[in-house]
């Protein structure tokens, strides 16, 4: 009598068997994920708020590290990073920890949220993510990979320059403080001279300044997180822009040419340098803001660009004060741009080369809609 012969599994032809095999998988990830959906109906914080808007209101607080239970609590600041999942097992087992690359994603999730929806709360947010990571992580012109009670010795990688610079140009164009485009422009100096391949073009994962390390790779692939190599090319023509440095952009060309293969047999792996390369290819777009940050008819132009998905454009913002002047080392046009009339102006580019400019909503949307 066969083995296999009786009820259950063993009693299916190999064919179901290798169907009931191929449900598997989808199946425990659909129970999986069912079972994550009820933890976060049921898990609130102390105050009774839900997960998702802990992560708007509780992200910073001054005092201290409380995610949702009042027995976690550590360090000095509130920081979360990953997600709701990750931190309460953490806070249990004693590992808090704030990594760099997750906190750049962060605060440009923070900063274009605070775009989207013109919440302050959320610009708060990304401001005090980017403040954090400058005081605590930046040391000795070199970024440290992790933060628990202290930065930590391990140097940063490639990934934590690249995506903290894409999240401090988002930050730019939330809050206009210069100082954030400044300190972009010094990251990713530190990250080409750390990690770019002169050679053959891109990023390596690491330094190269530990002996252990045989083989510096080069990640091709974007997983849980977008590669390096593709978040820095998207950051080397959006920096190309802001200081008109042509080495910037061929690197980023250089960057783009070494996963050209990869691009071309497996672009749905690599979504991120296809952005990067739609971004390369298109003709450089800029929208100029002229007039006081704070100023309620400047705060309606903005509004009006926010609301308009526009790929790849750069918003600068022009208002006669320190951050116009350092632009205005780099760029000479925005030398000559100011209100008009005495209102906050726009002024709509490509390649800035700009349309007369409006103060106007209804006209700025119509010179967005045609761009």
């Amino acid at each position: 009598m066969d083995a296999r012969a009786g009820y259950g599994v063993g009693a299916l032809s190999g064919t179901a068997r290798i169907r009931l095999r191929r449900l598997a998988l989808p199946a425990a990830c659909a129970f999986l994920g069912a079972l994550v959906a009820l933890l976060v109906g049921l898990i609130t914080t102390p105050s009774g708020d839900a997960p998702s808007h802990l992560f708007q209101t509780w992200l910073f607080s001054n005092g201290g590290f409380e995610v949702w239970n009042n027995y976690w609590y550590a360090g000095r600041y509130e920081f979360v990073t990953y997600s709701v999942f990750y931190y309460p097992l953490a806070a249990q087992v004693g590992q808090l920890a704030v990594l760099v690359p997750a906190a750049g994603l962060l605060c440009g999730s923070f900063a274009r949220a605070a775009q989207v929806f013109d919440d302050a709360n959320y610009l708060k947010s990304a401001e005090r993510a980017a403040g954090f990571l400058r005081k605590e992580m930046w040391k000795d012109g070199a970024l440290r990979r992790s933060y628990r009670e202290g930065a930590g010795t391990v140097p940063g990688f490639a990934e934590d320059y690249a995506f903290l610079v894409a999240g401090l140009l988002d930050l730019y164009e939330a809050d206009f403080d210069v100082q954030w485009l400044q300190w972009a422009v010094e990251l990713q100096v530190k990250m080409d001279a750390t990690f770019f391949d002169e050679a053959a073009g891109g990023y390596f994962s690491t330094s190269g300044a530990d002996a252990s390390v045989l083989l510096r790779m080069k990640e091709d692939y974007d997983g849980a997180e977008p590669s390096p190599s593709g978040v820095a090319a998207m950051n080397l023509l959006r920096l190309s822009q802001v200081t008109a440095d042509p080495k910037l952009r061929e690197r980023a060309d250089r960057t783009l040419a070494a996963f050209s293969k990869r691009m071309s047999k497996l672009p749905n792996g690599v979504p991120q340098m296809l952005c990067a390369l739609d971004a390369s290819l298109a003709k450089p777009r800029q929208v100029v803001i002229a007039g006081k940050r704070d100023a309620e008819d400047t705060r309606s132009l903005l509004r009006e660009v926010h609301s308009h998905f526009i790929p790849n454009k750069l918003l600068l913002l022009a208002d006669g004060g320190p951050g116009q002047a350092w632009l205005g080392q780099k760029l000479e046009f925005i030398r000559t741009v100011s209100p008009v009339g005495g209102k906050a102006a726009a002024y709509v580019c490509e390649d800035f080369v700009c349309q007369l400019p409006t103060t106007d909503t209804g006209k700025l949307k119509e010179l967005l809609g045609e761009n």
